[in-house]
């Protein structure tokens, strides 16, 4: 996770035992992360994101990425799933085709998550490349 973004703003907690952190800025939640560079691979790649979350309430949890796009590159789409606010752990699953990762987002971040729900908590997220 990359500190020092105001709207980027998270509190650490513990929800039925796992620690994690809600994204708390308002009215936008979002949280950025920086890829570690010794894991990293040079030029455009294919990435999986996988998040554990916890959604106590509904809304959707957006993606965006350090990319290729001609629009705003380092805000690249790379998907949404909606929340249904069952207050359960799930994982969710982003494809991210084309990825830079050349820490062109917010506080040098690779990518960041975005909500409007009030009640989002992150456990995990993993990055895996596609060979």
């Amino acid at each position: 996770e990359v500190t020092g973004q105001a709207d980027g703003f998270t509190l650490a907690t513990n929800i039925g035992g796992k620690e994690c952190r809600l994204l708390a800025s308002r009215p936008r939640a979002r949280c950025y992360f920086q890829i570690m560079p010794n894991f990293k691979r040079p030029g455009a790649v294919n990435a999986r994101i996988q998040v554990e979350y916890y959604a106590a309430s509904s809304g959707v949890m957006q993606i965006q990425f350090d990319g290729t796009s001609r629009i705003v590159p380092h805000y690249t789409n790379g998907g949404k799933k909606d929340l249904n606010g069952d207050a359960v752990w799930k994982t969710a699953y982003y494809q991210l085709n084309d990825a830079l990762f050349r820490n062109g987002g917010g506080g040098g971040s690779d990518f960041r998550l975005t909500t409007l729900s009030r009640d989002l908590y992150i456990h995990s997220v993993t990055v895996s490349f596609d060979q």
